[in-house]
């Protein structure tokens, strides 16, 4: 059976383009508890509380975590990924990120469309909540595009990706760790945007 063309493509952001921003939060203030993902914690709305308690804990408000943010530089090749994919078809990151904190980021990769969350903060700047634009906001995304008849290729690697990944017509798997390798046989696997590109070229007819 040949694999259907690619018309969209949609792309977790963080340890894909960019390194994990909490981690380097955690490695620039020395506060440990703050490297837990959503490769250690599945549960977003727990991981959230447990951020926003931590930071509230060492007084840390969202304009130190801009600046670390800002400081943080896209991996290696992924600029020139990034705008490899987009010259040959639409291209969306699709994040359990926060624009307050990634929007500078973007513009580093080139600007492409970023769709995430948003946070909230009192007088003093510190965060106190967090608004997601809906529940399974991945899956819907990707459903979305798929009920307007496009044929969507997913690009992850954690836990809050894999319902957006399972239900693309195509998930890709990118540099993911053993448990979730193991655990998504059916999903395709990348370690390298090399590895990356010639999978997507070897299962789109319209990428040459």
């Amino acid at each position: 059976m040949q694999v259907p063309a690619i018309d969209i493509i949609c792309s977790d952001l963080e340890s894909i383009w960019i390194p994990e921003i909490w981690i380097e939060v955690a490695r620039h203030t020395g506060i440990q508890a703050l490297s837990k993902t959503t490769r250690d914690i599945k549960n977003y709305d727990e991981l959230m509380t447990f951020r926003i308690k931590t930071l509230k804990q060492h007084k840390l408000k969202l304009s130190d975590i801009q600046q670390i943010a800002n400081s943080i530089k896209p991996l290696p090749g992924a600029v020139k990924m990034i705008s490899w994919i987009r010259s040959v078809c639409p291209f969306f990151i699709v994040s359990d990120t926060f624009i307050e904190i990634v929007g500078p980021l973007a513009k580093k990769l080139g600007s492409p469309p970023l769709l995430c969350h948003t946070l909230e903060t009192d007088e003093q700047g510190c965060i106190t909540n967090y608004h997601l634009r809906s529940k399974n906001f991945k899956r819907k995304v990707v459903q979305a595009f798929q009920d307007l008849n496009f044929r969507v290729t997913v690009i992850g690697d954690s836990y809050n990706d894999l319902h957006m990944l399972k239900i693309a017509d195509q998930g890709i798997l990118f540099n993911p760790p053993k448990d979730i390798q193991n655990s998504s046989p059916g999903l395709g696997q990348t370690f390298s945007y090399k590895e990356l590109k010639a999978t997507l070229e070897s299962t789109a007819s319209t990428i040459q």
